[in-house]
């Protein structure tokens, strides 16, 4: 199961190493990233940055391991849960997530082409994704998609680049 970890916004896998670290590698931790293009010295560059900003997930079965074992961290982080139980993340947000991410746990830059008001992407981790996007902004080469996250809708901003098929709407 996965549970979703909070740490300080920026130090993702600066967290991931020192959990590493002070107790080994028992449990899987996870730190998905995506790909997106940002343009600067004129030209474009392929980068990759945290999907969600101060949070780490851990797939385990034993939670409770995990929760006395992390009292070796020197940092402060808290396992999302409520009334002091960790809860894990819903499998069909899980799910979605798996299936968004590659085996490195990184939603792959997008390409697609749109015909009037149809998008089809057609390369890159949103392929047959297509429902998750909410907004485009071509100048960015960004999109706004929403993933069902933490027990709600949760949109972040992922890269696609979006070419106009002026042949087909003529």
């Amino acid at each position: 199961m996965w549970y979703a970890i909070q740490v300080f916004t920026g130090k993702e896998q600066e967290t991931i190493e020192l959990f590493l670290g002070c107790i080994g590698e028992a449990y899987k931790f996870i730190n998905p990233q995506m790909e997106r293009m940002r343009r600067y010295r004129g030209k474009w560059h392929k980068e990759r940055v945290v999907m969600f900003p101060g949070y780490v997930f851990i797939d385990t079965e034993d939670i409770s391991g995990f929760l006395a074992d992390s009292v070796k961290v020197p940092r402060l982080m808290k396992v999302l849960g409520a009334e002091n139980k960790p809860i894990p993340i819903k499998q069909h947000e899980a799910d979605v997530l798996k299936r968004l991410v590659n085996d490195e746990y990184v939603l792959t830059f997008s390409k697609g082409i749109k015909t009037g008001d149809r998008l089809v992407v057609s390369s890159g981790s949103l392929i047959g994704m297509e429902a998750l996007i909410k907004k485009i902004d071509r100048h960015k080469r960004l999109a706004t998609i929403e993933v069902p996250m933490f027990g709600r809708i949760v949109e972040t901003v992922v890269g696609l680049e979006v070419l106009i098929d002026v042949h087909k709407e003529a």
